[in-house]
């Protein structure tokens, strides 16, 4: 969000998207889609099959929402709340990995909307737009009395892109890019510091490895990837980042060019 590219983003977009980030996966029982469909549980009966654990994030996450003190939506009036919770649904819905190959996709066609707009992804770069207003407000903190310093900072100037271009409405790229964001927070285990990587690798796995106990006792097809007879931790890791961290963030580094995103996208 703090991205150059993001600036044209409002900010109950990115609330919606640093709410979504945060219950992606509340109350998740650490197994997958996979095995409630195959053993038929109450939660995928509950909702038909689809996007079934990711459904009961969304619909848990929106129950504690609702509770006495815990509601952080009250200053939103009733179109802003029916906008953040339709974003808030699309976002997390999209963490679900089946739709991953349809999301990497949808990730390469928006760099080309974006770059077909006008945008120099390598030179993007909004310092003398910050710095002339700054000069105006004469005052560089961002305060209650200083609105203009706020508004103007959040913005992309795009007099110069297209009026048809998905950049030119900054909603309309809301929609499509933080669901997209979402999810890289959700796979983004490998990019963390390597010590807390091979801690959070180590339960993720061992979840691996208790589901596909739990399919063999319940005599249903056992998936491959996470028998600890046919696989270990490494090759798990190794695969996972070779065939899923690595292209994708490989996008992201095309559409996000500043030098302090990180190294994953780099």
């Amino acid at each position: 969000l703090n991205a150059k590219l993001m600036r044209n983003i409002r900010p109950l977009d990115q609330f919606a998207c640093l709410v979504a980030g945060a219950t992606h996966d509340v109350g998740h029982p650490g197994n997958n889609n996979g095995f409630e469909i195959s053993r038929e549980s109450d939660l995928a009966i509950t909702y038909n099959d689809i996007s079934v654990l990711e459904s009961m994030h969304i619909a848990t996450a929106w129950q504690v929402l609702k509770r006495p003190g815990c509601n952080i939506l009250t200053s939103l009036d009733k179109t802003q709340r029916k906008e953040f919770r339709k974003l808030f649904i699309d976002s997390i819905l999209n963490t679900d990995m089946s739709h991953h190959a349809a999301q990497q996709k949808l990730l390469a066609e928006l760099i080309d909307c974006v770059t077909n707009s006008g945008i120099d992804l390598d030179h993007l770069d909004h310092s003398e737009l910050d710095n002339d207003d700054n000069k105006e407000n004469g005052d560089t903190k961002l305060t209650k009395d200083n609105p203009k310093l706020s508004r103007k900072s959040s913005m992309v100037s795009i007099s110069n892109i297209p009026p048809n271009s998905i950049y030119a409405d900054p909603v309309k790229f809301a929609k499509v890019v933080i669901p997209l964001m979402v999810h890289t927070a959700d796979l983004s285990n490998p990019s963390k510091d390597l010590k807390l990587y091979g801690q959070w690798a180590k339960r993720v796995v061992q979840e691996f490895f208790n589901q596909a106990d739990n399919e063999k006792k319940l005599a249903l097809p056992v998936t491959a990837f996470m028998d600890k007879e046919q696989t270990d931790l490494p090759t798990i890791q190794v695969g996972f980042v070779n065939h899923v961290i690595r292209p994708w963030f490989d996008l992201w580094g095309r559409l996000l060019r500043d030098k302090n995103q990180g190294q994953m996208y780099q």
